[in-house]
């Protein structure tokens, strides 16, 4: 198993579909304020922790997880919800990682034997402000 070709694939992955939508990538998470009005959306993409699973005779099945931060900013549009905004982003990333079809399953090119979205998503919906947060949660298995 290589951990960082598959990090490496799935954040490529994101920014190879999603392109222009997101105007600023990293896996180095920073704070929404640190973040200029003008550089989001951005998205993050965190490593999360790794899970053994140890089975008779075989190679440990391991469970990656990454969470994904994507920051979203109205720029003092009073009249715009910033989640109208995050909402078609946050599907778009949906859209990258789900496969499909319900019997596909999202590969990263071969190197998992599966990449889902699997947990709950967690939205700031930036109701008393102009920011709009959403973490996203990815889990990566990997079978001998």
């Amino acid at each position: 198993m290589d951990t960082e070709a598959i990090y490496a694939a799935l954040f490529n992955q994101l920014k190879d579909n999603l392109g222009t939508q997101i105007k600023t990538y990293s896996r180095k998470l920073k704070a929404a304020d640190e973040i200029a009005p003008a550089d989001q959306p951005a998205l993050f993409q965190v490593q999360g922790n790794q899970v053994a699973n140890a089975q008779t005779k075989l190679p440990n099945k391991w469970t990656l997880f990454a969470d994904l931060f994507l920051y979203v900013h109205t720029e003092g549009t009073d009249a715009q919800a910033p989640t109208e905004l995050l909402n078609p982003l946050r599907d778009a990333i949906v859209d990258v990682i789900e496969p499909d079809t319900p019997t596909m399953e999202q590969t990263l090119g071969g190197l998992v034997h599966s990449c889902r979205i699997n947990g709950t998503l967690e939205i700031f919906d930036g109701a008393l402000g102009e920011q709009a947060i959403a973490v996203i949660p990815v889990e990566i298995i990997v079978t001998p």
